[in-house]
């Protein structure tokens, strides 16, 4: 008997069904959100947030931002380090929360029925109407009102036809298209990828483009910078603002939510409004070379940093983590407990190997710190995880690398990984203020207060963390 094509098809999907008709059904199972409980168990909480002038940036070496200021405080109510990443726009940030590649997303979010949909959201911590940015006329301090308001669009329906700039995936282009619908006339909506809205609105100042939208609170605030933006036509009425968790996260959004209820009707919540928001003072910061979003730059002596962190094929921006935590980038700087002195703050012996001393330029200070990190990481071969042996050579920057030695023994010796600093080196450091510990007979250099060094390392890091979120 010869069977045709079909039949044979039909043969083969009828056995396969009786072979899997014998095997146990599967179950295909989705990964549940994290919640709090797993959260302060890994002690550790991840936040997505944007890079711009108001939420999150680095000023002289420090962070700073509305939302990172509060998402600090938040981390220590719930007793969790706060680990922040930086997303460019908000489809990413939703895909990262959905993925479980982050706990929460902190950013001024319109709480929109389109979101309540798929993600939970908290209590508005923030409500802010959306404004339509559009370039002032020339001469508009000359004009009246009245003059002015005739060169520009005054009511959101006048938007038919026009093409306006925005970021995608954002809830502006749902409003957008609102006014069309209601209009029977298409408003233009331009996605405009990789560029931020900050960056949106330089381009209407500029006169690049002509219309984008923005939350006023946050056009307020750029308005200082760009004086010649025009912020004064709504698009919406005023809507809450707030953070998102995945739905499932129930006790970290009842958590956040009892935090936010009572934190925004504190003192403390008034001051960081106006110190982000009121504040004229924006407009310095906005303007400096050391603001993150402008200059790029940490310190006056990148450059130096830069040149000499390649011979030794370090990231720049952990050396300049490290000064700011010696120094404060202050060449005169000098601990007369210690005797270290200089930006790098170099005991005397070391210098003076290194053939610098008090009077030595800052170039030279940077050179011999960096000299000094090189001799200090081939004592830590042994640790073939260069991000590990990072953390033992800044340790060893801080105590000397005899304490190091003697932690690592200790680590060794009561079964945890003399490889690998946290939770395993750094706590038989800190050990080392204990008689129990520090007469161990395999602890060579006696008594050390490990602390400093453990918060001197963990400063660093978490430092270095914010300028590679930041700073190119």
């Amino acid at each position: 008997m010869h069977l045709n094509r079909l039949q044979i098809l039909f043969i083969i999907l009828l056995a396969s069904l009786l072979f899997f008709s014998c095997k146990k059904p599967v179950v295909l199972l989705i990964k549940p959100a994290p919640d709090l409980g797993e959260i302060q168990k890994r002690g550790k909480i991840t936040v997505i947030t944007k890079n711009n002038s108001i939420s999150y940036f680095v000023y002289k070496a420090e962070p700073m931002g509305f939302n990172y200021e509060l998402l600090k405080l938040f981390a220590q109510k719930i007793d969790v380090k706060l680990e922040i990443l930086v997303v460019d726009d908000i489809d990413t940030a939703f895909s990262y929360l959905k993925n479980h590649r982050c706990d929460l997303i902190a950013m001024a979010l319109n709480i929109t029925p389109e979101r309540l949909d798929q993600y939970s959201f908290s209590v508005p911590y923030l409500k802010s109407k959306q404004v339509l940015i559009q370039k002032s006329p020339s001469d508009w301090k000359a004009m009246s009102i009245k003059q002015s308001d005739n060169l520009l669009i005054r009511s959101p329906l006048q938007l038919a036809g026009k093409k306006v700039y925005i970021q995608p995936y954002t809830s502006f282009r749902e409003n957008l298209e609102k006014i069309s619908y209601i209009t029977g006339k298409k408003v233009m909506v331009v996605d405009s990828a990789d560029i931020q809205t900050e960056e949106l609105v330089s381009m209407v100042s500029d006169g690049t483009i002509k219309y984008t939208v923005c939350n006023e609170i946050e056009a307020k605030v750029l308005q200082r910078y760009y004086p010649n933006i025009d912020i004064s036509t709504p698009v919406t009425l005023p809507e809450d603002l707030g953070w998102a968790v995945n739905k499932g996260s129930d006790s970290l959004l009842q958590a956040l939510n009892n935090w936010l209820s009572d934190f925004i009707t504190t003192k403390k919540y008034k001051q960081l409004v106006r110190k982000y928001f009121n504040n004229p003072g924006s407009v310095k910061i906005m303007n400096s070379t050391f603001f993150s979003e402008k200059g790029n730059k940490i310190s006056a002596y990148d450059n130096s940093i830069k040149k000499y962190s390649k011979k030794i094929g370090w990231d720049w921006r952990i050396i300049a983590a490290l000064m700011f935590e010696e120094s404060q980038f202050n060449n005169d700087t000098a601990n007369y407990r210690s005797g270290a002195s200089g930006i790098m703050q170099l005991m005397p012996a070391t210098a003076l190997r290194l053939n610098i001393n008090a009077t030595s330029n800052v170039d030279a200070n940077i050179w011999a710190g960096i000299m000094y990190i090189k001799s200090l990481e081939k004592q830590f071969m042994d640790i073939t995880d260069r991000n590990e042996r990072i953390k033992f050579v800044l340790a060893a920057y801080n105590a000397g690398i005899a304490h190091i030695f003697d932690a690592r023994r200790l680590t060794k010796k009561y079964g945890r990984n003399m490889y690998i600093w946290d939770d395993n080196v750094e706590y038989y450091l800190r050990k080392k203020s204990n008689r129990k510990y520090y007469s161990d007979p395999v602890v060579y250099y006696g008594y050390y207060r490990g602390e400093e060094t453990y918060r001197f390392v963990r400063d660093i890091m978490e430092r270095y963390q914010h300028f590679k979120n930041v700073i190119k």
